[in-house]
């Protein structure tokens, strides 16, 4: 994400299936053919493109977004594979769905001992309902969840990717 956002490019649909993960925990982006190129890095979008569960709130109100709204689609990602379950309650209605994203407080990772603290933090720094609150890419890369990665270190992203895996 973070060399399209340096591109000045919205993927826009981010969602598990357009994740791929390695044997080795690389992950790559797939599926570009709604991504937008923005003329720089302060001009916003106001499409209704997308898969909707994992469009951010100002997204689905039709309001302007920029690159943050891949941010929150990145954090429901990661939240949903840390836990198996995605963070809302799926309704037939569209409406609901809609209703409980927006009126319900921002999704966290459970403090119950099972997910580090910079895991959650890395979650909640990526699903607040308020983009300019949402930490950009640049800034996500230098979290701690994100820096534990090197060849030697079992507390990695890649070597969590690995374990979800049984890899």
């Amino acid at each position: 994400m973070y060399f399209l956002h340096k591109k000045h490019q919205i993927h826009r649909d981010l969602k598990p299936g357009n994740v791929l993960i390695n044997s080795e925990g690389v992950v790559k982006l797939t599926d570009f053919g709604i991504s937008k190129t923005l003329e720089n890095s302060t001009e916003f979008c106001n499409s209704f493109v997308g898969t909707k569960n994992y469009m951010s709130p100002e997204r689905i109100l039709g309001k302007d977004y920029s690159y943050s709204s891949d941010v929150w689609s990145l954090g429901l990602i990661i939240f949903e594979l840390a836990t198996g379950q995605f963070p809302y309650v799926f309704s037939k209605y569209y409406i609901e769905h809609v209703d409980y994203i927006l009126n319900q407080p921002d999704p966290l990772l459970p403090d119950d001992g099972t997910f580090s603290y910079e895991l959650q933090d890395f979650i909640s720094r990526s699903l607040k309902k308020d983009p300019s609150e949402r930490d950009i890419v640049s800034d996500l890369l230098k979290h701690p969840w994100i820096t534990a990665v090197s060849p030697n270190d079992e507390k990695g992203v890649k070597m969590w990717l690995k374990e979800l895996y049984g890899k």
